[in-house]
């Protein structure tokens, strides 16, 4: 996200909710080494997530990483399911979300 602003091929409206959470949003290191983004103890950053999550759907880019996020749990499941030899289901899905987000967070 903070590319695309950058390289300015993301445009927002005006909304105050949304400017303000994005001017307070920050990057912290934590003591393993990860990076956690979020808003300051205490302020919201849903607007950002929300934001975010959009522009990974709509970004028009095919590299993985870039996926949105259901998109690359669902292609985890259905990887998983393939190497199990069984299909894809919704329960593949949340199982493959709980990894990466064990993995992640």
């Amino acid at each position: 996200l903070a590319l695309a602003f950058e390289k300015r091929t993301i445009r927002i409206l005006p909304d105050p909710v949304l400017l303000g959470e994005l001017q307070s949003f920050a990057a912290e290191q934590l003591p393993g080494g990860m990076i956690r983004y979020s808003a300051p103890s205490g302020q919201h950053d849903d607007t950002v997530m929300a934001l975010a999550l959009a522009w990974s759907s709509v970004s028009g880019q095919n590299s993985r990483s870039n996926l949105g996020m259901f998109d690359w749990y669902r292609a985890e499941a259905e990887e998983a399911a393939k190497r199990a030899g069984t299909a894809s289901s919704a329960g593949d899905v949340i199982a493959a979300q709980r990894s990466w987000d064990m993995a992640n967070w």
